[in-house]
Formats: C-alpha cells, structure tokens, sequence
C-alpha cells in the first residue's frame, strides 16, 4: 500500500485543531498557490492547456451573453451591441475559452465584444463552443 507524506505549503497558517482560518493572508497564499499560477503549471481544462481564469471563465462569458442578449436587445434593425470585457485584466484568451467550450444558451450565434485592454478596444467574436470545443 502506498505511504503518502503531506505537507502545509508554507505560507499557509493552520488554527491548533489543523483548521485553516479564511484569514486575509490564507486567502492570499491560496490564490499564488493555486489560482494565479500559469497554465503550464496548473495544466486543468478541456485539453489541459487552462489557468483557473480561462478554465472557469467560459461559464462567465456565456452567461453573461445570456443575460446581455436578454436584457440589451437592439432596436428592429439595428445591430447587436457588443459586450465589453477587459480581457488582459480578466486573464482572459478567446482562444482557450472557446476551447474549454462557451455555452451561449438557445441563441448561439456568435457573441460580439469588445476587449476595452487595447486602446482603440479591439472587436471580438465569442462562438458557441461547448459542444465542438473548438
């Protein structure tokens, strides 16, 4: 049977009964732990190729369509308005969150935006992947 050794990263802190207190300074240390780690090293998502912002974050942008779609319909005849999203801010790529799959709900026709890190903000289309994963 195999022998596990475990040990506290070392800038965690645990209270005597080996509880981990969600304390400013824990949360900090799990985020560098974890959370703000580049792909190559936390190698999660549909192919293996995600950080947790690009990981997770095909949730967000699809239900953020969702919603956009269903409260900010244009006007007959006028054009789509397109999100806007600090991609570079968010830690965002289209690329990967259209390879971890974007669900854009019963509407899938690509979702315009703007990524407002670029100055002029540079357009975007954000397709329905989840089911192709591009």
């Amino acid at each position: 049977m195999p022998q596990f050794n475990y040990a506290l990263k070392s800038n965690l802190t645990l209270n005597a009964d080996m509880t981990m207190p969600v304390t400013p300074a824990n949360v900090e240390a799990m985020g560098a732990n974890f959370f703000d780690k580049d792909a190559k090293s936390t190698r999660i998502g549909y192919t293996g190729q995600s950080d947790y912002a690009n990981h997770y974050g095909p949730w967000v942008v699809g239900t953020a369509a969702i919603y956009e779609r269903h409260y900010n319909k244009p006007k007959p005849g006028d054009p789509e308005q397109p999100m806007i999203l600090d991609m570079q801010r968010l830690g965002l790529k289209e690329e990967v969150l259209e390879r971890n799959g974007i669900d854009l709900g019963s509407d899938t026709r690509p979702m315009p935006y703007l990524d407002s890190s670029t100055q002029p903000p540079t357009p975007g289309l954000f397709q329905h992947s989840k089911n192709t994963h591009l």
